[in-house]
């Protein structure tokens, strides 16, 4: 082994992999988590009124044309619940 080799093959392991392998997972993380709020901040009203369209056709099977079972209704309510929760919190 020569050297440069050794020196290389030393510095591998003398690093602390147990702090900076989380550090550099965690940075990358906070990107990712940057990267999302921008798309979703992009993209929210183009995905308000995708989900008024499913969510509007749900209710109007369930509720109007009396179609599913009970859970399928719970399922309806707890999404239009949801929604509307989720509509007020990004307005």
């Amino acid at each position: 082994m020569n050297e440069k080799s050794s020196s290389m093959f030393s510095v591998a392991f003398a690093v602390p992999w147990c702090c900076v392998l989380p550090a550099g997972l965690a940075v990358f993380g906070l990107a990712g988590t940057a990267a999302m709020k921008i798309i979703v901040m992009k993209y929210m009203p183009f995905m308000l009124g995708l989900s008024v369209v499913f969510l509007g056709r749900a209710n109007y099977l369930v509720h109007i044309k009396k179609q599913g079972n009970r859970v399928s209704h719970i399922v309806v309510w707890l999404s239009t619940l949801t929604a509307v929760g989720l509509g007020f919190y990004w307005v």
